[in-house]
């Protein structure tokens, strides 16, 4: 699952291990061993807390609206309420939210591709095009 967004990657471990009849923690150690970027660490830390009954940092974190939201509803799990339904919701609008971004990627892309064009292959088609004609007005001048 290499380039996904640890958003959905969390949740879809969480929703398979609520499908497979299995608490949720078992998704979310799931999603702890095979992620190892930020948000897993961030995760790791969330979880901890939760175990030594401290407060939850959840609000504190520096995390989007979509992974605060599945947090929410990991704790809600983890307490022993029914979130399947809002999971799947939650699941169709990280899905939706990463279309729109890759959607907003690729309109960029065309003008980030002309930045090679400009910057190596615009300046070297001049030389070609204006180098015979400057070498003979260089040409020209000295002969005078």
């Amino acid at each position: 699952m290499e380039n996904m967004s640890p958003t959905l990657h969390l949740l879809l471990c969480s929703r398979r291990a609520l499908e497979k009849n299995q608490v949720v923690r078992i998704g979310i150690d799931r999603f702890l061993c095979e992620s190892k970027g930020p948000f897993a660490q961030i995760v790791a830390q969330w979880l901890n807390s939760l175990q030594k009954s401290q407060i939850d940092p959840i609000d504190t974190l520096k995390i989007n609206p979509f992974q605060r939201s599945l947090l929410h509803l990991l704790k809600r799990s983890l307490k022993g309420e029914a979130v399947y339904p809002q999971l799947i919701g939650l699941e169709e609008e990280v899905v939706e939210a990463c279309q729109t971004e890759i959607q907003t990627f690729l309109l960029k892309l065309p003008i980030l591709m002309l930045i090679p064009l400009m910057l190596c292959q615009f300046p070297a088609f001049m030389i070609l095009l204006f180098g015979p004609i400057l070498n003979q007005l260089v040409g020209a001048m000295s002969g005078h």
